[in-house]
């Protein structure tokens, strides 16, 4: 059975940056078992939009250690879901990472017009860019 990092005190949350989507995506394939397609290889499985759009981030000693993103459920609903390196406890981190996603979600989409629909497209647009970089 894998043992679990508990987290010290030093944990920093802040908002996703344009350069920590390298980080996030590493941690993503890591926790789907989500393969990432080689370079002039045969298409592999592609992130949609489940992969979500990324708002927070917690770190640990400068390591980025976990990311929440927003998504849209089966019931197009928006919710939070937050992944974590192997190996890192998130039972203290969860509820902060995932409070901090929510706060950036309504501060950014909520005072707009359909705010799940402007999600879903970004989440799209984030995970066709994001392919076509890989």
């Amino acid at each position: 059975m894998d043992e679990l990092t508990k987290i010290p005190g030093d944990t920093n949350y802040r908002n996703v940056y344009l350069s920590d989507l390298r980080q996030v995506l590493n941690i993503y394939v890591e926790t789907e078992t989500y393969q990432v397609p080689e370079k002039h290889s045969l298409p592999a499985k592609k992130l949609t939009e489940q992969f979500g759009l990324p708002l927070a981030i917690v770190e640990s000693k400068d390591e980025l250690i976990g990311f929440a993103s927003a998504k849209m459920n089966d019931l197009k609903k928006v919710e939070f879901t937050s992944y974590y390196k192997k190996g890192i406890s998130k039972t203290e981190i969860q509820p902060i990472l995932e409070q901090l996603a929510q706060s950036t979600f309504n501060a950014t989409f909520k005072s707009q017009p359909q705010p799940e629909k402007k999600l879903e497209y970004a989440a799209q647009k984030l995970a066709a860019w994001l392919n076509k970089c890989l």
